[in-house]
């Protein structure tokens, strides 16, 4: 059972500075907290790019996990899809991506199909994170590890016939694809849904690594995702449900030494804990929570998932 420590980083409320994170990343290291949950705004104010905020943090802190949030909105799906696989890569396979409903942005929406009106199966947010979602995936598999040679002897750095375009062109989305590298030995990036209520349980089951909930939601997220899991001929162990608990309310739970058993206990695969820009707080809990130290390799590893497939026609075949 993993614990991550949510933040922002940045100079608003609710936010911490790049050296307070340092702080925290630093007292997280030498604790048993497996990572941390970089956020792109507190209070409705953006912070530091994730992505930015997080490889200063694992230059200095490489033995950390780094889960990245990022929305649809503004981001097209193959420039996000290489920034996190760079970010995964980079890291040795310990970075994931939060992706989050939203809305589109202008590189996709000037080439978006025009043919036809998109046949809506709930709210548009909601449709559009489930294509975009299939197209990450789809994307992160496109150049799978093995095609990379590097064969000085007989001229050969990439086997070609291995790299497949996705070649997708969906309701909101055209994405030709492939990816311009492999991802890390551990697999390509796990895929984290947030907000079940909005994007509906099916939908996460059909392509996430990982679901975030609230601790109010535990109890229903123990019932539908397994539910929606068999529906897409999944298994639990695919997918790794994590419980976001306010360091505010952590005291209702008891003592925060407690905290990764009450996890266990409740049936969540971790535990993120969000401090709202409190460091000394934060810190504090650190304290209290602070487990053996026992790294996992990857980011994958301390969700409890295996090492992903990465054939390039896995993704594809998800789009389909």
């Amino acid at each position: 059972m993993s614990v991550f420590i949510e933040i922002a980083v940045g100079t608003g409320p609710g936010q911490i500075t790049p050296a307070e994170a340092d702080t925290v990343a630093e007292r997280a290291a030498v604790t048993g907290t497996a990572g941390l949950r970089l956020v792109d705004e507190a209070w409705g104010v953006p912070a530091i790019d994730p992505t930015v905020a997080g490889a200063y943090l694992a230059g200095r802190h490489p033995a950390l996990n780094y889960l990245v949030d990022a929305p649809t909105t503004g981001n097209a799906p193959y420039n996000l899809a290489r920034r996190v696989a760079s970010f995964d890569r980079a890291t040795g396979g310990r970075s994931g991506l939060v992706l989050r409903a939203g809305g589109g942005d202008e590189i996709s929406d000037a080439v978006a199909p025009e043919t036809e009106p998109a046949t809506e199966t709930g709210p548009e947010p909601a449709d559009r994170w489930a294509e975009y979602a299939s197209i990450l995936s789809a994307l992160w598999r496109s150049f799978p590890a093995d095609a990379l040679l590097g064969n000085q002897s007989a001229a050969i750095v990439v086997d070609g016939d291995l790299v497949k375009p996705i070649d997708h062109r969906g309701q909101r989305y055209r994405v030709a694809g492939p990816l311009d590298g492999p991802p890390s030995p551990a697999g390509p990036p796990p895929l984290v849904a947030a907000d079940p209520e909005l994007l509906g349980w099916t939908r996460i089951a059909a392509v996430a690594d990982a679901v975030i909930v609230d601790a109010g939601q535990l109890e229903q997220a123990r019932t539908e995702l397994p539910a929606a899991l068999e529906l897409v001929d999944r298994s639990a162990a695919e997918v790794a449900l994590l419980v976001r608990v306010d360091a505010n309310d952590i005291d209702r739970i008891g003592d925060p030494a407690d905290l990764p058993q009450w996890a266990v206990t409740a049936g969540a695969s971790g535990v993120i804990l969000s401090g709202a820009g409190d460091v000394p707080a934060l810190l504090e809990l650190l304290r209290r929570i602070a487990a053996p130290v026992t790294r996992s390799a990857t980011l994958r590893d301390a969700l409890g998932l295996a090492t992903a497939a990465t054939d390039s026609s896995t993704g594809a075949e998800a789009l389909r």
